[in-house]
């Protein structure tokens, strides 16, 4: 039996995923709408276009990363995960709209224009996570630090001159000893609430 391709471009949002499909061939790709975000109502979809033999499907990395490609993994239909970076762009078009996008991710996958990116398996996703997290922990203490240098020479308070480092030991020890006027209006109160070091 000869199987016909249909190319399904999906537009991954956070409760809902667009989609749309290119058949084989020139015809522009069809939008077929919006279904709920899951996995139940996804397979029910794509298995009215026919057998997984008959599909190829593909949507850009979001915030769910891989969980898609993991559920069409499971019931054997061919994927493709696209960096948003790697989706093609006409010039001068900024246009976005969930109909839109799914539209050009099927006519992008029928024309054989996307590059997919590699699907770590669950083990390599865990750690990448957690990589991921510490590096968000540190851009936060970062900014943190910030704010406080900010608001220390906001309120003209220097740090001794002896002091020859921020944030040792040393550094926190001092900044426990330090008391600001109307604490409630610093920070929301945090610092009438506790040490200045504790929101580090």
């Amino acid at each position: 039996m000869e199987y016909i391709t249909k190319y399904v471009g999906l537009d991954v949002a956070k409760d809902t995923i667009a989609v749309a499909v290119a058949d084989e061939g020139r015809e522009a790709p069809r939008f077929l709408g919006k279904i709920p975000h899951e996995l139940g109502t996804l397979r029910k979809l794509l298995g009215r276009l026919g057998e997984p033999e008959m599909l190829e499907v593909c949507y850009e990395a979001g915030p769910t990363r891989y969980v898609h490609a993991r559920w069409l993994r499971a019931i054997g239909i061919r994927y493709q995960v696209i960096a948003p970076s790697l989706t093609p762009q006409r010039p001068g078009d900024r246009v976005k709209t969930d109909r839109r996008d799914a539209l050009l991710l099927a006519q992008h996958l029928r024309a054989g224009e996307l590059v997919p990116i590699q699907v770590p398996d669950e083990e390599n996703e865990r750690l990448w996570d957690l990589s991921r997290a510490l590096e968000d922990a540190k851009e936060d203490q970062h900014r943190a630090r910030q704010r406080l240098i900010k608001l220390l020479l906001r309120r003209q308070i220097h740090e001794p001159v002896e002091m020859k480092s921020r944030w040792t030991k040393r550094y926190y020890n001092w900044l426990d000893t330090l008391s600001l006027d109307n604490p409630r209006n610093v920070m929301g109160g945090l610092i009438g609430t506790r040490p200045i070091s504790g929101v580090l």
